[in-house]
């Protein structure tokens, strides 16, 4: 049987690592796309790993930079910010109630309404 630490430390990496590619190769469309549109859908599929995934630095990193419209997430092709969009409006699964998970989306969504023009593209 597992340790409880080893799920959430290898969910971390694959996060980190999937994900760290978008600001180092900004035309890599297709590993931008891989990872926001296979990876974390995959993740994001099932409750208790969306929960898992809401408690890691890297997961509030990510919805942090999605909130904030960071420089790497407006680089993002369409497709793959919509996808990025769509598995992290997901993960709201994973909250412990309804109340949470609204907060949780409401927050992604904050900077995304004021960004103006560029709107979730789902």
């Amino acid at each position: 049987m597992a340790r409880p630490g080893v799920p959430a430390r290898r969910l971390q990496a694959l996060i980190c690592k999937g994900l760290r590619g978008a600001p180092r190769w900004p035309g890599e469309v297709d590993l931008h796309r891989g990872a926001a549109g296979r990876l974390l859908p995959v993740l994001v599929r099932r409750r208790p790993v969306s929960a898992r995934l809401a408690r890691l630095p890297a997961w509030h990193a990510l919805a942090g930079a999605w909130a904030a419209q960071d420089g790497a997430v407006r680089a993002l092709a369409a497709p793959v910010a919509a996808a990025l969009a769509q598995a992290l409006a997901a993960a709201a699964a994973g909250a412990p109630d309804a109340a949470a998970g609204g907060r949780y989306v409401e927050r992604l969504m904050a900077g995304v309404a004021g960004a103006g023009t560029r709107a979730p593209r789902a």
